[in-house]
């Protein structure tokens, strides 16, 4: 049946209107067929809220290089570089708020946009589409795309736009700050890489987001950076600082930032750009200035002389008793109100730039007079800059509180006045002397040193005043009582102007300022005559209370004290020093008993006391009789090398002159173990002579003189149950080589232990489980550090009982 056929039952108008109608229908069917398959054209479709292509067009593959299968799905995002999303993005929401206000479909947009091909590269295209609404209330996006590619002057301005916004974006990612561009509605347009890396996202993502996001998780700031965006939106700069603390950090940190509006063409605020920069480090150095100026008493200023503009430190306001509040409202006025009318005077003349420009530097001292009612008295002191033309421009300024130190002074001053006067009073002379040998001054008013000795001394030394010998030796008193901290006493005989003078000397260390070299005071007595009276007439009273003193310290009657250290001093002995200790005990009638021991010392007196007054010849050798013998001291100097030795050979000395002076006669001599700081260590060191000579005579009766330290075990049997002796003992035996395994990782206190066990070395080795060269080398080393041979069998009794002591003394602690 023909078209005609089937419609001559109907009206011929209507008939032929739906005819026309279907043939048009067709027409737009192939023009679109001929569009969509023969040209370059891509017609397509996008859901509005989801953003998501819902049909295209075959020749996508012409355009882009995609099947249409491949496409279809793929978001708005996915379809466009990064640039033209953004721009896009931006005009989304203008679209919604059209669909939603328009009356129509026939809203037209159009577009130039850069869109990636699947090979990789890029294609810029035209875009021109229709807001088309459906009837279940969804919005597409209908639009045609084409290609620039043969319009080469607008492609080419598309893509400088591009490059030019890829060279922002390089811009801003080389900004030292953190910078974003947002939306009149807050969302971020763009970022740097820099805010995304310290906000820990993807910078792609970033795009969309409300920058609330991004704030730290505190209502207050979030709050406060609201309203500063209010503020941007009405065409303000608004600048903040804010102090947060992220989650899970330790420490707090500091940002400083700018919201700063961008105004369109129509006096709008479309964009925002935010600044933002970490300023924690430079607020950590703040407060630690802060701090640092609180403990110095101290505050910094700066004065701008053309504008009179003037800022402060917080330590500054804090030494006017002030603050910020109060500094806001009365500015520079709180300064001037703490001051008296004629320092006014004086600091304002530093805002005269004719006086200034002649001035070469800038300091004054002035009291404060504080609300609370307290003075201070401070030194401000200032640094002139100049501009271009060489005029005074601005001044950089401190204030420091010198109250106390000035006290300080003030009180030095009075105490050396003191001193002074004092020095005035008293017989003898007195010196300051610093560790170089250098007099800094002279109290003399008597001239005992010489007639200008106050004048002419001061600032020279002592080498340059004194005989070679003797500034020598009062120098090296001087530099022992310094570093030692200690009192020293001495006697020192001087060539002067007017003749030869022996002195009594007591050296003092004194207490200084950090920046001056150590000094010491010198008291100088002049005892020429006593000298000569005492060589004359030696009281026979002094030699008893030296006795009587000297017993009683060494059998542990008398302590050893300050007080009793001058009262030796004051019999004539200098105890300061550090002595070897010897016992010297005749035994001319070896035969006797105990019991006739009364008499054998009356047989021996007239002996002990020609050898007393022998020694008492010896210089500086402290000699007097105890209840065991002849107790000698014998100085040691700090320039020399005090070894068993030495002390032995002494001993043969001391040996000899009993000899020479008492023919025939047996002399038995015990030495005591060295200890530096004699005095404080009395009673022990003639503790440890005695012994040595009691147990030097039951060991070997033909070993004339025995040291402490070569009786070995039989130190203890007098006091074995003391822990002291046992844990002396210890150290002195075991103590190296315990040292030696605590540094070098080694275990040769094992191996001593088996060895002193067994009887040879090859038992030694099948015990360690090691070769016999090994426990042979591990011997020797023993034998090396120890310094003693372990084939003598009291070297190994000693180690033997050592190793006993240290396994009981261990088990204790």
């Amino acid at each position: 049946m023909t078209n005609s056929e089937k419609n001559a039952g109907l009206p011929e108008n209507e008939g032929s209107r739906k005819m026309e109608q279907k043939d048009e229908l067709r027409r737009q069917e192939m023009y679109l067929q001929i569009i969509t398959e023969f040209l370059d054209q891509v017609v397509w479709r996008i859901d509005l809220e989801t953003l998501s292509l819902l049909d295209t067009s075959p020749s996508i593959k012409q355009l882009r290089g995609y099947e249409k299968d491949e496409i279809m799905g793929h978001t708005l995002k996915d379809m466009l570089t990064p640039s033209s999303y953004r721009r896009i993005l931006e005009r989304i929401h203008e679209w919604r708020t059209q669909i939603a206000d328009a009356g129509s479909d026939g809203i037209k947009i159009f577009e130039v946009v850069e869109q990636p091909c699947r090979d990789g590269s890029t294609v810029w295209v035209e875009v021109a589409c229709s807001l088309f609404r459906r009837t279940d209330g969804g919005a597409e996006l209908v639009g045609i795309s084409r290609s620039l590619g043969q319009q080469k002057g607008l492609a080419d301005v598309c893509r400088q736009l591009a490059d030019s916004e890829r060279f922002l974006q390089v811009i801003w990612d080389a900004a030292p700050c953190m910078l974003t561009c947002m939306d009149s509605n807050g969302l971020f347009l763009l970022v740097n890489q820099r805010f995304a890396d310290n906000c820990r996202i993807d910078r792609g993502s970033a795009p969309g987001r409300h920058f609330l996001e991004m704030l730290p998780d505190d209502p207050k700031i979030r709050e406060q950076h609201e309203q500063i965006f209010a503020k941007c939106l009405t065409g303000q700069t608004v600048e903040f600082l804010n102090q947060y603390r992220p989650n899970g950090e330790n420490s707090d940190y500091w940002v400083y930032g700018k919201y700063k509006p961008v105004m369109s063409a129509d006096g709008l605020v479309k964009k925002v750009i935010a600044a933002i920069m970490d300023v924690t480090e430079q607020q950590e150095m703040k407060r630690q200035l802060t701090e640092a100026e609180k403990i110095g008493k101290t505050g910094s200023w700066y004065l701008h002389l053309p504008t009179g503009r003037f800022s402060c430190s917080d330590g500054l306001l804090a030494l006017y008793a002030s603050n910020r509040d109060e500094f806001a409202i009365q500015g520079r006025q709180i300064f001037w109100s703490r001051l008296q009318p004629e320092d006014q005077e004086r600091i304002r003349q530093w805002e005269d730039l004719e006086w200034l420009a002649i001035q070469e530097s800038l300091s004054i001292e002035v009291w404060l007079a504080l609300p609370d009612g307290n003075t201070r008295l401070v030194w401000v002191k200032g640094n002139v800059r100049t501009d271009a033309a060489g005029q005074p421009a601005e001044i950089y300024g401190t204030v420091t509180d010198v109250t106390e130190r000035r006290a300080l002074e003030e009180a030095r001053k009075k105490a050396l006045l003191r001193l002074r006067e004092f020095s005035r009073t008293i017989p003898g002379a007195g010196m300051i002397i610093d560790i170089e040998g250098i007099v800094a001054e002279v109290f003399d008013d008597n001239g005992l040193l010489a007639a200008d000795a106050k004048t002419s001394w001061p600032g020279r030394k002592l080498n340059s005043l004194l005989p070679a010998e003797s500034a020598e030796n009062l120098f090296k008193a001087i530099c022992y009582s310094i570093n030692q901290g200690r009192l020293q006493f001495g006697e020192y005989t001087l060539e002067l102007s007017h003749g030869r003078r022996t002195f009594d000397v007591r050296i003092a260390p004194l207490s200084c300022l950090k920046e001056e070299h150590p000094m010491a005071a010198c008291y100088l007595t002049d005892t020429t005559e006593q000298r000569r009276t005492k060589a004359l007439l030696e009281s026979t009273y002094e030699k008893r209370r030296q006795r009587e003193l000297l017993n009683d310290l060494a059998e542990g009657k008398l302590l050893p004290t300050q007080e009793v250290l001058d009262q030796a001093w004051q019999v004539n002995l200098n105890l300061t020093q550090d002595f070897s200790c010897y016992l010297l005990t005749l035994e001319s009638c070896p035969g006797k008993k105990d019991d006739q021991e009364q008499e054998q010392r009356a047989e021996q007196q007239p002996a002990v006391d020609l050898l007393l007054l022998r020694l008492h010849e010896e210089q500086d050798v402290i000699a007097w009789e105890s209840r065991d013998g002849i107790a000698l001291l014998v100085p040691v100097g700090s320039e020399k090398r005090i070894d068993k030795d030495y002390e032995i050979a002494q001993a043969v000395r001391w040996r000899e002159l009993v000899h020479r002076h008492v023919p025939g006669s047996r002399c038995r001599i015990g030495i005591a173990e060295f200890h530096s700081g004699t005095f404080w260590q009395f009673a022990k060191v003639y503790e440890q002579a005695q012994l040595a000579v009691e147990l030097g005579r039951k060991r070997a009766t033909e070993l004339m003189i025995q040291h402490y330290l070569d009786i070995g075990v039989f130190q203890f049997f007098p006091a074995v149950v003391h822990s002291r002796y046992a844990k002396d003992f210890m150290q002195r035996t075991l103590g190296r080589l315990v040292e030696y395994d605590r540094i070098q990782g080694t275990e040769l206190m094992n191996t001593l232990e088996v060895i002193l066990h067994t009887d040879n070395l090859t038992t030694v080795a099948k015990r360690l489980y090691v070769h016999r060269q090994t426990v042979l080398f591990r011997k020797n080393r023993i034998e090396t550090v120890l310094g003693v041979s372990l084939d003598n069998f009291e070297t190994r009794l000693a180690l033997g009982m050592a190793l006993k002591f240290r396994q009981v003394y261990s088990e204790k602690a």
